[in-house]
């Protein structure tokens, strides 16, 4: 499906193209003000404990030029159910314009007088805490908020078809500071408490982002590894497991290394691929490994992670045909000196 495919589905009515260059405004503290009456008038049309409404986009970040449109998040117990709070908005004069089941079930309508666009998502979403991060991250760190509009003010000198083309053309910046942002968040060892993040993390991953290597049956069958609890404590046993945490305390990325220099695993979540998790985890795993007095650290790694280790100066020893459950995949013996 291509992207304007993508629009098309997800878009409620027509899909406007652009027919001038965006325009940019300077930052206006009038935006805040603007905000503030949209959350009251949010909270008064929901009338209810347990959501979320914040201000987030370029418009909340004082310093920061912007698009003059309120971008606001909304969290909901369940986003997927718009009879909960869909017909409300809309009597408060928002309309609902993106479906994005896919997509963390995203939805979000738009209102007038000022624009403003409201993303809504469910409560504990990834990335609806991803938007408060970066958010947060901009409004303290002059550095990377001045990449940020450097970044923006180049881009709206092109021409866009529409609006959306122009908002992924800036995925490659918000990777990068991402990658800031990571080196603030959590690491810590992971004990049993932590089995059911790391199974579903470790199954999500491989079906999704190892997909691209291994066949479906191949994937499913090394997904299945990670389903018994007993295996994950047994893991936990023979190996130093260590994880990074969000800003909610999930954990979005492990990693483990026994005290032979053996680096057993190595999962970020799909969500947070190519943001700097991995870097920083196999920094410390390397670390842990001196403090083993270990020189050398081996690893089995798939073919999706190859180019990851040998970034980092691993060298493949060989390959070779691994069992995971009850099929075999290509996977590499790599190797470093430290």
């Amino acid at each position: 499906m291509t992207k304007q495919e993508y629009l098309k589905q997800v878009t409620i009515g027509n899909v406007p193209e652009l027919s001038a260059h965006i325009e940019l405004k300077e930052y206006d503290p009038a935006w805040t003000a603007l905000y503030e009456v949209e959350r009251q008038k949010i909270n008064n049309a929901l009338k209810r404990d347990g959501i979320v409404v914040e201000h987030i986009g370029s418009t909340s970040v004082p310093g920061l030029c912007a698009k003059p449109i309120i971008d606001i998040l909304l969290l909901v117990e369940d986003s997927y159910d718009e009879d909960s709070y869909v017909p409300e908005l809309e009597k408060a004069g928002y309309a609902m314009r993106v479906r994005e089941p896919n997509w963390y079930g995203h939805r979000m309508l738009k209102g007038t007088a000022p624009e403003v666009n409201l993303h809504v998502f469910s409560i504990d979403c990834g990335e609806a805490q991803r938007m408060l991060d970066f958010r947060n991250w901009l409004r303290t760190h002059e550095a990377d908020r001045k990449l940020y509009e450097s970044t923006k003010r180049i881009l709206v000198q092109k021409e866009w078809r529409y609006l959306q083309d122009y908002a992924d053309a800036k995925s490659d910046v918000v990777r990068e500071i991402f990658k800031h942002i990571v080196q603030t968040y959590r690491i810590r060892p992971l004990t049993e408490h932590y089995i059911p993040e790391m199974q579903t993390l470790f199954h999500d991953t491989i079906i999704t982002i190892n997909s691209k290597d291994y066949t479906k049956e191949q994937v499913e069958d090394w997904a299945s590894c990670g389903c018994s609890v007993k295996h994950w404590e047994e893991l936990l046993e023979k190996n130093d497991f260590i994880g990074m945490l969000d800003g909610q305390g999930k954990v979005i990325g492990f990693s483990s290394m026994n005290a032979e220099g053996y680096l057993h695993s190595m999962f970020v979540h799909k969500d947070w691929q190519g943001k700097g998790v991995a870097t920083k985890l196999l920094t410390e795993v390397e670390k842990m490994a001196h403090s083993y007095s270990v020189h050398k650290i081996s690893v089995e790694a798939s073919i999706t992670a190859r180019p990851f280790f040998e970034k980092h100066g691993y060298k493949v020893v060989k390959e070779q045909q691994a069992k995971a459950h009850r099929l075999y995949l290509t996977n590499f013996v790599m190797e470093k000196t430290l």
